[in-house]
Formats: C-alpha cells, sequence, structure tokens
C-alpha cells in the first residue's frame, strides 16, 4: 500500500463519492465497512497526509454512527490514550466488556497523572525533556500538548538557578505567572517581572518576562547570566520584526553572558529546528517533535461575496464539498449565530474592524439573563472605565473583543469572565490570542485571512484553528461524545478578507506539504539569506547595536562604535528610531549643560527637549514626525502631567473627551490624531491616522478615548519612556519627578509593588487601605501579601477588577 499516493485517491470516484457523502451527509452501513477498509490501509501507508486520511474516517465514521470500536482499537494502537480512556469511561462502546478492554483500562494507567490521560507521545515528551534538561532544546508540539507543564517541570527542578521564561505578550506573561503561583512551587518565592525587581543579592531568579522587560533588565544588571532561558511560541524568533530583531539580539547576549545557557524553544510549528540559529551563538539545538494527530478540523467555507453557499474543504485532498443547507442568503452575523456552540472565538485582523463587528453582533443580540456575579462584574468594568464602554454594553449580551488596545487589566479581566460564564459565549478578537493566550472554545469563525499587513502564514493559520476544542474541553467529563475530535472551522468570505482571494487556492496553500518549510526572515538568523543590499545594512545595523549595547559580543572589531556619554545611554535604552552613530555629538554638544545637574523638574521642559533634542532626528517615524507640531507637543505634555498625577482610568477618559470638546468649543482645530482609528489623512499623508473629532457624538468620543489613552500610554512606555531614562541616565531628570513620570507615585511601597507587576491603581489601594495585610522588604524589592486581604476587599466592596489582579499577585 506505500505505492498509493494522493493522486491516485482523488481520480478513484467511487471512492471520493463515499467519502464526500460521509463528510456532508450520512452514508449507509455498507458504504461504512468500505470506508472503513480502506481507511485501514490508509492508516498503514507512510505518507502522513495519507495516514491522516485514514484517522480522519475512522473519527468522521465513529461519531456519525456513534460506533466508537474502530477508534477505540486505532487510539490504543497509536498511543492515543486519551481518547481509549474516554471511550472506556463514558462506555461509548455497546457491546460488553471483555478481558482486552479490562487490559488496555490497566494499561492506560501508566499514561495517567492527576485524573488526566496523556498520549504515548505526550508521556515520551515529559520524559525526554527532563532526560534532556541540560541541552539546548526546540520542542515542537500542537496547542493543548502541554508545554507550559514542562516550564513547570523546569522550574521545580532547577529552582535554585537563575531562570528566564519568555513570552511574546503582556497577556501571555500574566497567564504564564499565574501558572507558576498555581504549582505551588515552595522555593520560589518571588517572580521578576519586570526589570526593577530583580536583586542581585538573590539567591536565584525566576523571571517572566518580554523581550524588552528582558533588554531592560540586562541593561540594568551588566553581570546578570541566566542558566536555563525559556522562549515561548518561538516561531515568532522567524519573523521579519522589530520585537523578532529585539528577541535574537537579547538571546546573542544571553549566550555571550554564560555560553553554558540552555535555551528552550518552544513552539507548535516549526519545520527543521536549525531556522532557530542566531548569528554570533554557538548552542546547538536538539530537537523533540510530536507527530501525533488527535483533532481532525472539519474547514467550512461561507462564500458571502459569490454567493455560493457553504461547502467543505477537505485539507488532505484539496478538495471542496458542496453542503446542502440554505445559507445563501445569510449575512455574516446570521451565519454566525445559526453556526455558533457554547463558545466561540470570531478572528479578525485589525482592532478596528473587531470593535465595528462587535457593535453590529450586539445590536442584532437580544439581552441575555446573567447571573447576579457576572452582573457586578459587568458594573465593575463600567466603574474603572466607563459606564458607556461598548465592551459594557458587549458583556450584557454575553459577547467579549480582545485586542491590544483594550485596557491590559481589563483585558485579563475579561478572559477570566469568558471561562467562568457559560452566559459568555463570544471572543471576537485579533492576532492577541495566537500568542499562546488559552481560551475555551469550540468553534471559529474566521473574518480576515491577514495577520497584519501579511496573510496569514500557514504556521499562523493552523495555530489559530489550534485553539479551539483543545484538550482539556474534547476529554471533559461533562462531554458526552467525541464530536469535538472534529473541531469547526468556519472561513466567512465577505468584507474582510483581500478582494481578489480565492480560498482554496489560499487554503491549498496553507495545507500543501510545499509550504511545510519555515519562512526565515529575522535578518539575525544564520539561515536567513542576507544577499539583498537592504538586508545586508540591516545586518550591519543590528550588529553594531549589539556592540554596543554589549561590548566583546561582536567578533569583527569594524563595526562602528559610540563614543558619547549620551551615545551610550541611547544604546542602552534601546533608542532605534534613528541612526545613533551619526547624530551623537549634535544631541551631545546640545544636552551636555543638563549632564548632572537634575534640572528638568515638569513635563514642559521635558518634551520640549525629547522633540527638539532628540525625535528631530527620526525623520522616518511617522509617530515621532508628529512632534514637530506644537499641538502635538502641547498634547503629551497634558498627558505626561496625567500620568504624574496618577489619574485612574476613567478619569483618563472623562479628562481626554474634556480636552476633545474644548477644541470645538475654542474653535480650534478638531482634527486629532487617533492612530489606526483614524478615517482622514493629513498634510498629504497616505495614513488615515487623524479624524474631525466635532463629527462624532459623545458615546463615540468615550469609546475613542478608552483605546486611545491605552495606546497612548503604550506609546509613552515604548518611545517617551526611552528618553526620559536617556536623560535619567546622564542625572539630568530630578529624582521625584522620574517616579512620578514612571511609576504615578512617589511613594516607596507603592513604587515595590509597582515594580513586582501591581498596577498603579492596584499599588495606591493596598499602601492606603491595606496595610496590615502586606509586608514590604525595600532591601530585595519584595513583598509578602497575606490572602486574607481578599475577603477584607470584598467586605469593602473593592471593584471586582482589583479584587481579580490583587489575586493574582499572591504568591
Amino acid at each position: 500500500m506505500n505505492d498509493l499516493t494522493l493522486q491516485m485517491i482523488k481520480s478513484n470516484d467511487s471512492f471520493m463519492s463515499i467519502y464526500e457523502k460521509l463528510c456532508t451527509s450520512v452514508i449507509d452501513k455498507n458504504e461504512a465497512k468500505a470506508l472503513l477498509s480502506i481507511a485501514i490501509l490508509f492508516l498503514r501507508n507512510s505518507n502522513q497526509i495519507i495516514n491522516k486520511l485514514g484517522y480522519r474516517i475512522i473519527v468522521l465514521y465513529s461519531n456519525q454512527y456513534n460506533d466508537y470500536r474502530p477508534l477505540y482499537e486505532i487510539s490504543i494502537n497509536e498511543g492515543l490514550y486519551p481518547i481509549s480512556a474516554f471511550i472506556d469511561r463514558k462506555e461509548l462502546i455497546k457491546k460488553k466488556r471483555n478481558i482486552f478492554i479490562e487490559l488496555n483500562a490497566a494499561f492506560l494507567e501508566n499514561y495517567k497523572s492527576n485524573l488526566t490521560y496523556f498520549t504515548e507521545q505526550q508521556n515520551n515528551l515529559k520524559t525526554d525533556f527532563s532526560e534532556n534538561i541540560e541541552k539546548s532544546l526546540s520542542v515542537i508540539a500542537p496547542t493543548s500538548y502541554g508545554k507550559t507543564d514542562l516550564i513547570i517541570t523546569l522550574l521545580a527542578e532547577k529552582y535554585s538557578k537563575n531562570i528566564c521564561v519568555l513570552t511574546p505578550t503582556k497577556s501571555l506573561l500574566h497567564q504564564t505567572k499565574k501558572r507558576i503561583i498555581d504549582a505551588k512551587i515552595s522555593d520560589i518565592r518571588k517572580i521578576v517581572v519586570n526589570a526593577e525587581m530583580y536583586n542581585s543579592k538573590d539567591k536565584s531568579c525566576i523571571a517572566v518576562l518580554t523581550q524588552e522587560r528582558l533588554m531592560r533588565l540586562l541593561k540594568d544588571n551588566p553581570e546578570l547570566k541566566f542558566d536555563y532561558v525559556i522562549i515561548d511560541e518561538a516561531h515568532d524568533l522567524l519573523q521579519d520584526s522589530e520585537r523578532a530583531n529585539i528577541l535574537a539580539t537579547a538571546i546573542i547576549i544571553l549566550e555571550k553572558r554564560n555560553s553554558n545557557t540552555k535555551f528552550k524553544f518552544l513552539t507548535p510549528f516549526l519545520n527543521n529546528s536549525e531556522n532557530l540559529t542566531i548569528e554570533n551563538t554557538d548552542f546547538n539545538i536538539a530537537q523533540l517533535k510530536i507527530n501525533e494527530y488527535v483533532k481532525t478540523e472539519k474547514i467550512y467555507v461561507y462564500d458571502i461575496r459569490n454567493k455560493s453557499g457553504l461547502s467543505l474543504y477537505d485539507q488532505f485532498l484539496g478538495k471542496s464539498f458542496t453542503i446542502k443547507e440554505e445559507t445563501s442568503n445569510l449575512t455574516d452575523i446570521a451565519f454566525i449565530l445559526k453556526h455558533a456552540a457554547e463558545k466561540n472565538i470570531i478572528y479578525f485582523n485589525k482592532p478596528t474592524d473587531i470593535e465595528r463587528f462587535a457593535i453590529r453582533l450586539i445590536n442584532t443580540l437580544p439581552d441575555i439573563e446573567i447571573p447576579d456575579d457576572l452582573e457586578q462584574a459587568i458594573e465593575n468594568i463600567s466603574e474603572y472605565v466607563s459606564e458607556n464602554y461598548y465592551l459594557v454594553k458587549a458583556l450584557k449580551k454575553g459577547v467579549i473583543y480582545h485586542h491590544g488596545s483594550v485596557p491590559d487589566v481589563v483585558r485579563i479581566f475579561i478572559e477570566y469572565l469568558y471561562q467562568k460564564y457559560t452566559e459568555v459565549k463570544f471572543v471576537i478578537t485579533s492576532s492577541t490570542l495566537l500568542e499562546g493566550v488559552n481560551i475555551p472554545a469550540s468553534k471559529i469563525f474566521i473574518m480576515d485571512n491577514k495577520k497584519g499587513k501579511k496573510y496569514l502564514y500557514p504556521s499562523s493559520f493552523k495555530n489559530l484553528i489550534g485553539r479551539v476544542c483543545r484538550f482539556n474541553e474534547i476529554f471533559s467529563n461533562k462531554e458526552k461524545d467525541l464530536k469535538k475530535l472534529e473541531p469547526e472551522i468556519y472561513l466567512i468570505v465577505g468584507d474582510y478578507y483581500s478582494k481578489n482571494v480565492n480560498i482554496e487556492k489560499y487554503l491549498n496553500k496553507i495545507f500543501s506539504e510545499k509550504q511545510n518549510i519555515d519562512k526565515v526572515e529575522n535578518i539575525l538568523l544564520k539561515n536567513k539569506d542576507k544577499s539583498d543590499e537592504k538586508d545586508l545594512k540591516l545586518y550591519e545595523n543590528a550588529r553594531e547595536f549589539i556592540e554596543n549595547y554589549e561590548p566583546n559580543t561582536i567578533k569583527d572589531s569594524s563595526v562602528r562604535k559610540v563614543h558619547t556619554k549620551i551615545g551610550s545611554a541611547c544604546i542602552v535604552n534601546s533608542v532605534r528610531e534613528f541612526d545613533i552613530f551619526e547624530n551623537e555629538d549634535f544631541i551631545q554638544e546640545s544636552v551636555e549643560i543638563l549632564f548632572d545637574t537634575k534640572s528638568i523638574s515638569d513635563v514642559n521642559s521635558l518634551i520640549n527637549i525629547i522633540s527638539d533634542e532628540f525625535l528631530i532626528y527620526a525623520k522616518d517615524d511617522d509617530n515621532l514626525k508628529r512632534f514637530e507640531n506644537l499641538p502635538t507637543r502641547n498634547y503629551y505634555k497634558m498627558f505626561l502631567s496625567w500620568i504624574h498625577e496618577s489619574q485612574p482610568f476613567n478619569l483618563l477618559v472623562s479628562k481626554t473627551v474634556k480636552y476633545w470638546n474644548s477644541l470645538e468649543i475654542q474653535k480650534k482645530d478638531t482634527i486629532v490624531y487617533v492612530g489606526k482609528w483614524g478615517d482622514l489623512t493629513k498634510n498629504g499623508g497616505h495614513n488615515k491616522y487623524w479624524t474631525d473629532i466635532s463629527t462624532k457624538n459623545e458615546n463615540e468620543k468615550i469609546n475613542l478615548a478608552i483605546v486611545r489613552i491605552k495606546e497612548e500610554q503604550d506609546f509613552v512606555s515604548n518611545y517617551l519612556l526611552k528618553y526620559i531614562e536617556v536623560l535619567n541616565d546622564v542625572n539630568a531628570i530630578e529624582d521625584n519627578f522620574y517616579n512620578k513620570l514612571k511609576y504615578g507615585t512617589t511613594n516607596q511601597e507603592e513604587i515595590v509593588l509597582i515594580k513586582n507587576g501591581f498596577s498603579v491603581a492596584l499599588a495606591k489601594i493596598i499602601v492606603e487601605k491595606y496595610k496590615k495585610f502586606y509586608k514590604i522588604n525595600f532591601h530585595d524589592c519584595s513583598y509578602e501579601l497575606n490572602e486574607d486581604v481578599i475577603d477584607e476587599m470584598k467586605k469593602n466592596k473593592e471593584n471586582g477588577i482589583i479584587i481579580y489582579e490583587t489575586r493574582g499577585n499572591i504568591i
């Protein structure tokens, strides 16, 4: 049977006819018998795709006929023991138990831990990971395969060492920190999530950081070395992006500081681990890879644009089968509501599309009956942000939306609400969900085939669809059958898809064997082709930055070196918006008078100095060129003064709206910068980053203010704070003013809590109202928080968002 090819299978009309019936309707018993025989032959084939096709037939047959004996036998033979255990536990085999089933049940106990059954390869992965703990590894395993458990395994075994877990997003950082806390590893007393939390006198350092936070930590602590570094969602390293470049830079520096550092790259998709190797590093990467196939996704296409109705795309044969269902006239929302499950993901590329679609959806849905505690949670969001927040209205309809412009503490809180309450059925999300955030869902509706400006790569697409029907959901005790082995994926091809996309060709490309190669785009990876002149220039720039940040890292001494105090400060604070080497002398001469004076003590002086002495050189960055304009400077002077005063989020919203309204009242220019939320261009530009605020009603202004405040906070953290740190490094900023800008307070107890990951709002409440429940250790920048504080907060009727955040900070 190894001579059998996919082309031979596709050309067999009899097989294709019966198989199509199995996928789209119902087959009779004779057809089923024939298909099962064929499936067994496919399973013996060496071609992986044919092998998976055979498994798919078994799963579809078993679920359709409620006859699980074939699936039971296959799962036992293939090591898919969670399936075997579920079938046995739920007594899905109709005939009486026999000696073989009893023996199998006893055997399966070898693959059980804490009430959870593991597949053979899952079990082997845990063993192999432990046995290779002193090697650099890539671990390639689909979602649900317990990669986070490997992190816990390493921490439990090596807690006395310096260990860093790198996550791509703050959401995943929070989730990972919580998983570590929940693991209750008794010897872990402190988890470093910010550079300021680290104390060189600590016996060991357990850190969970993004790559940007790691770079700050390395900058502040030139002697710090890590023994183990875990890179979660490691496929991000392959990308052509600034963040991927920063990640590679951090790994280069880590290995330079400690050549014995063991790196663990965790990813659901990677073809060749050698593609993760980085320039100027010498570590070798051993590979642990899972190739089991447990879920067999059913990919449906509903093409609104061509009114072609509903079809099922078969990813093994590259064929589409028409589904006989009256759907051709349904809108996207009507289609989703018709096919929705208990928990659903709706994917979009752009946050603007997410919010606009959310408004359309919630205007379609009736209010739902919700329990009192969820009602209270909705009131908490209303109080924390605004009663006019679209998210408040959405939750009352059983909907949340999730993107990078939702305030951080609110986003974490609504993830919790979505997981806890069955009444919340829909999460409308962007690629923030691709980065490892685990939320329950049975179906996904993909409304856009892009991530950022590019099409969803095969790895990104497969990572996205892997988010539905996770193992803990498939094999949950509440499930009565194994229908969730067939996750339903719906591509709704409408206004949000690329105009000229041929969806079948697009899917063929996604699942093509030829696409099973890694796209290496990061200029710092060894396997990246650097023959292009532009790539060579970028590579040289990256090498220059690394050598100046961490001297003696780049073996070639020909790279340019900074020679001024201000140039050095720009390098260590990761200033990348202009050529430091060309401009450091001009900046040094201009700001030298500020050195060691601590003379900057107000936002007016600060913004003027940053604008006049630094940002004038950032000619290619539209986000920074805005500072040539006086209104932009005045706005950020105002915004930084709000941060300086530690204003709560709801007050920031009302102040922003009041500011916009004042422009109209005072007959000033009402065209304001709103970034991606804009609908107008300005000054001959091509990007719609502006809007006429006078055309918005009060509700629209409030919701625009909410996303803009979050984005302005990110802009201050990611851009302006770098220049504030540069000026602080040359002792140009007054200490209290610096603390107010960075932490929103001068209270040292609050600062310790903020350094430990508390929000400014929570730190203020804890220090002002709950002194008897915490202890601060200034010596090592640590704290202890008594869990009884939760009950006290509930008595005092604190906002549920604050209580939930507090719970996540009790170690």
